[in-house]
């Protein structure tokens, strides 16, 4: 399982 921050950045919008 990949890191909390990790999976958040990918989720994120922000980060296309």
């Amino acid at each position: 399982m990949e890191s909390l921050p990790s999976l958040f950045l990918r989720r994120s919008p922000l980060v296309r």
